[in-house]
């Protein structure tokens, strides 16, 4: 048996998880962006990353909404 750097497989899903939500967002007509966030909830930095991109996709909404963006 072979003893090396340990696998990580929660890695492994993250990273596939972040990539189709990039390449569906890719695909689509422009206007969608991906924010992929791996968090937990007692991390309160990362939540307040998730907060702030989500006001993000709500200001780009209206901005689109009224021609400004």
């Amino acid at each position: 048996m072979k003893y090396g750097k340990p696998t990580k497989p929660h890695m492994n899903t993250k990273n596939c998880i972040e990539k189709r939500l990039r390449i569906s967002t890719a695909a689509g007509d422009g206007r969608h962006h991906c924010y992929p966030h791996f968090t937990c909830a007692v991390d309160t930095e990362n939540i307040r990353r998730v907060f702030n991109d989500c006001r993000d996709i709500i200001q780009r909404i209206h901005l689109r909404q009224y021609e400004l963006l």
